[in-house]
């Protein structure tokens, strides 16, 4: 009988205690799984904290066997719950049970300041995945301050004031903080889970879409003037300009405005666009055609009337030096509904931050007349019409979106290309 109840009392006592160690050490298979992952990626000197860490919880685990010997042996003092007399007697284990949640609370900061220096480290490629890291390590960072915050109710009491200080309160105060900090460090696993798949997301990617995810991830001019030279025609070639143009405007003008510059000089020098009507379609236009409108003695409007529609559809736009365009800017806003022209000033290129427009028509040798431009143009959004770069040059609309812009364009029925403005300054 004797035998017996030793064995079932061993069992309780062993039962107990893995049980206290589980708690403590709370993590899932998953979790843990993340850990051995990680730890591959630690120097030596971070390797060593992670061994400094496990010695540290050995020393709690050491300290919670004895607690748990001797919750069993209050037991019964705390049968019909608590009171005076148990309170006291329980006193000594308290302070135990104390002490060892002090030394699981250093185990789980070693392990938290190691991860958290390791995860500041890291590379994300990915704008979306950055943005879920920083919400979760925010988190994590929270749920340390409240642990540190839940201990400092007990972890300085001395054995005077722990005589009535409940016992099964004080151990769910402990369970908490415990808690907390697992919940912490099991965020952290999880941002080191979603920095592993990169790997895999890269390769399900174009190189396009890469190198645009890395560009935005570092947002800095030098990465997005990367994606530029590397990507001319890429997808994301119009956002990456506008990136350019707001984080460092002066390097743009070099960059991108003046390689425009001089590739247009080159080709206005070698007669191919003079004395022609020019009109853009893409970010990244290429003269297609070009319209011969009469001799050097004809008038800027007969010029103008005797080139037909269509040759005016076909035929690029000409880029001229951006210093020009910032001091021989000026918009007129033209309704197709009546021969009025107004000379109040558009609102795309005027707009405070970045505006589309849709340009659908570009001339260097006089502007159209009221007749020409309802017979070009007879949509229901005004016509703007602006002197820059030498041109006359005319946009409808005005939108916030890129994507606003190129569904507008879908609608028009005629070849165009997209504009941007910025604080009133044509960028592309």
């Amino acid at each position: 009988m004797k035998r017996n109840l030793f064995l079932h009392l061993f069992i309780l006592v062993f039962v107990v205690i893995f049980c206290n160690v589980t708690v403590a050490q709370n993590f899932s298979q998953e979790i843990k799984d993340s850990q051995s992952k990680v730890k591959k990626m630690l120097d030596a000197s971070e390797d060593s904290r992670l061994s400094e860490a496990a010695n540290v919880f050995e020393e709690a685990n050491f300290i919670m066997e004895s607690v748990d010997e001797q919750d069993v042996t209050l037991e019964k003092s705390f049968a019909n719950g608590s009171n005076p007399k148990a309170e006291k007697k329980a006193v000594n284990v308290k302070v135990q049970r104390i002490d060892a949640s002090k030394q699981y609370e250093n185990a789980y900061n070693i392990l938290y300041e190691v991860y958290d220096a390791k995860l500041s480290k890291l590379k994300w490629n990915f704008p979306e995945d950055k943005a879920v890291y920083k919400e979760k390590i925010q988190f994590a960072a929270d749920n340390i301050v409240k642990a540190a915050a839940n201990a400092d109710n007990y972890k300085y009491l001395e054995a005077k004031d722990l005589t009535t200080f409940i016992y099964s309160d004080l151990k769910s105060s402990i369970e908490t903080t415990m808690s907390l900090y697992v919940e912490a460090i099991s965020l952290q696993m999880e941002c080191f889970e979603l920095y592993f798949e990169q790997d895999e997301k890269k390769l399900s990617m174009g190189d396009d879409d890469f190198a645009w995810s890395i560009a935005n991830a570092e947002n800095k001019y030098k990465s997005f003037k990367s994606y530029y030279d590397k990507f001319p025609t890429g997808a994301h070639i119009d956002e990456a300009k506008i990136k350019m143009f707001e984080l460092d405007p002066d390097l743009y003008q070099t960059d991108v405005v003046g390689s425009v510059t001089t590739s247009s000089e080159t080709t206005k020098n070698s007669g191919t666009v003079s004395n022609s009507v020019l009109v853009g379609y893409a970010s990244t236009p290429e003269v297609t055609e070009t319209a011969t409108v009469g001799s050097e003695n004809q008038s800027k409007s007969e010029a103008i009337e005797n080139a037909t529609v269509a040759e005016v559809e076909n035929v690029v736009e000409e880029k001229q030096p951006e210093t020009q365009a910032k001091t021989q800017t000026q918009t007129q806003t033209y309704s197709t509904s009546n021969n009025e022209s107004t000379n109040t000033v558009a609102a795309s290129p005027n707009n405070s931050g970045v505006v589309y427009s849709i340009q659908i028509l570009a001339i260097e040798r006089g502007k159209l007349t009221e007749d020409r431009k309802r017979s070009f143009y007879n949509g229901s959004e005004p016509l703007n019409e602006r002197f820059e770069d030498g041109m006359y040059k005319y946009t409808i609309g005005a939108y916030n979106s890129f994507s606003q812009a190129k569904q507008a364009m879908s609608s028009i029925g005629m070849d165009a290309f997209i504009v941007t403005f910025k604080d009133g300054i044509r960028i592309r």
